[in-house]
């Protein structure tokens, strides 16, 4: 049968429609396949944010957790060093764990200061609270070159910056060096703002700053190499300074501590008198009013006699004439108002105490009810006079008016280093402080509520006399905690990690610094993030 060309035309019409439907359909199927492809990835980007948003509120969830927990002076090493499970999903438990910083994570360490919980500042030398008179400038520059990499030039460096004054010191840097250099920059000539204002002053360069970790991240990459071989990336002047420890001086009921330091010597025996007794309160206020008893030469007897004798002279001639000028009977009655204890107190006492160390085991001449007599502490040279001391007064009394102290060394969990810059300690009493405090990190990782620095007398490390001198430096104590939350998802790829700082010292505790740290790889620190098990005494149950 013979097909006409009209036939031929239709037979390639429907062909050719038949094969725009087939590449019609595979365009759609495509179409849908793309779609469905955009889909899953947008459904695995929505469940990885959502598994990331989830890690950093774990990880909030820890830094809240540790100020409530400061607060109430209860930071423990169940707290710090394990991982808490807040969550209730028993499919992917979340967690957060704190750790003072993340080159931790990969450290082979013991240190119970370095590998769990946060890290006291108080550990730390605060360089806002050094001296900065020029009487005090050489002993000041000797406490920072006890820091490793701190030089004298480096150290006056840092002093002159802070100093109000445009004056070089001995091996110092002040404006003229600066507008010679390249960079624009002047000396600040005020206390640090924050730590990291160190790397603008001469001879602190990054290296110095940031230690073994090179590139400054704080994480253990590949980067950093541990080139003194502790098990640890050091972080250079981080380690070892501070511009914010601080601690506080209120009773835990919120009320001021007793100022030993009072200028009205009245209301300070008073006040110990109502708590503490009067032989207590009599003591204290002598010693402000004459200082301690020393041990004088037969020169020195015969000067202070002499120098006696003159003041009851003038003593007499004094209240004559103010009998002759006003009422005998109103004199009488300030006289009166002014004596406590059979003492007779001045208006300006010339003696300060600085720490509970001058109370102990010292004697005070002074005349009782016009009888020269020698007042004996009522706390003993030996062991069990200075713990008692401590134990009776540390809670209670404090040595000025401010309700903060700053710049305490914290005696349980400063370096060696930090230790050596106190007045008073020698670099091997510092080692054997950090030795001899191993008994006591075990126990505790962030408040040492019920430990003193009297230990460091009753232990044998130090005698009272020697104590004396570093006393005013020293404390068990601090309330300005800095350390990384990290929050963990159990099965997530990455944990968010949240460095942060947060402030104890006035209720309520505040969190005074945080930034988010970039997402953390799980798999590189397997150790850390699979310990996510929930225990029944669960800190967070307080909460």
């Amino acid at each position: 049968m013979k097909i006409t060309s009209q036939e031929c035309r239709t037979t390639r019409r429907r062909g050719s429609v038949l094969v725009t439907a087939l590449v019609v359909i595979m365009l759609l199927s495509l179409s849908v396949y793309q779609f469905s492809e955009m889909s899953l990835v947008e459904y695995e980007l929505a469940g990885h944010r959502n598994t990331l948003l989830a890690s950093a509120e774990a990880a909030t969830s820890g830094i809240i957790a540790v100020g409530f927990e400061a607060e109430h002076h209860r930071l423990s090493s169940e707290l710090l060093a394990n991982a808490i499970v807040i969550s209730g999903d028993s499919v992917r438990p979340t967690s957060f764990r704190i750790v003072p910083d993340l080159t931790v994570l990969a450290s082979r360490s013991t240190d119970v200061r370095r590998t769990s919980g946060v890290l006291n500042e108080s550990a730390l030398l605060n360089l806002n609270t050094l001296p900065l008179d020029e009487s005090e400038r050489r002993e000041t520059r000797d406490r920072l070159t006890q820091i490793p990499g701190i030089s004298r030039e480096i150290a006056d460096s840092i002093l002159d910056w802070m100093d109000p004054d445009d004056t070089p010191s001995e091996f110092g840097a002040e404006s003229s060096w600066y507008l010679n250099q390249k960079f624009n920059r002047l000396p600040r000539q005020a206390r640090l703002t924050h730590l990291e204002e160190l790397l603008q002053i001469r001879g602190i360069t990054p290296e110095l700053f940031f230690g073994e970790d090179r590139n400054g991240n704080g994480l253990p990459d590949g980067g950093d190499v541990d080139l003194n071989g502790n098990g640890r990336i050091d972080r250079g002047l981080q380690d070892y300074l501070t511009v914010t420890s601080c601690e506080s001086a209120l009773r835990d009921d919120g009320s001021l501590k007793l100022n030993l330091n009072e200028k009205n010597l009245a209301q300070v025996y008073d006040q110990l008198s109502d708590r503490f007794g009067p032989i207590v309160a009599r003591f204290i206020v002598a010693l402000r009013s004459a200082g301690p008893q020393k041990n004088y030469t037969q020169q020195e007897v015969l000067s202070a006699q002499e120098d006696d004798r003159k003041k009851r002279q003038e003593t007499v001639q004094d209240r004559l004439r103010r009998q002759l000028s006003g009422s005998g009977d109103q004199f009488r009655q300030n006289e009166a108002a002014a004596a406590r204890g059979g003492i007779s107190l001045s208006e300006n006492p010339p003696y300060q105490i600085r720490s509970l160390f001058d109370l102990i085991g010292v004697t005070v001449r002074i005349p009782v009810d016009g009888v020269d007599t020698l007042l004996h502490s009522p706390w003993t040279a030996d062991s069990s006079g200075v713990e008692s001391a401590f134990r009776t007064l540390e809670s209670e009394v404090t040595f000025d008016d401010s309700p903060l102290i700053f710049g305490r060394i914290n005696v349980l969990q400063a370096p060696a280093e930090v230790l050596a810059s106190v007045p008073g300690i020698s670099p091997s009493a510092a080692i054997s402080i950090v030795r001899a405090r191993q008994r006591f990190l075990k126990a505790e990782s962030g408040h040492t509520r019920h430990i003193s620095p009297a230990w460091l007398v009753t232990d044998g490390l130090f005698s009272l006399e020697d104590i004396r001198t570093a006393g005013p430096y020293l404390t068990t104590g601090g309330d300005v905690f800095h350390g990384i939350s990290l929050g963990y998802v159990a099965d997530a790829t990455y944990a968010a990690g949240i460095w942060f700082q947060v402030d104890a010292s006035m209720p309520p505790a505040r969190i005074t610094e945080y930034r988010h740290l970039p997402p953390i790889p799980v798999h590189r620190f397997p150790h850390v993030f699979q310990s996510t098990t929930s225990r029944p005494d669960n800190p967070l149950q307080r909460l």
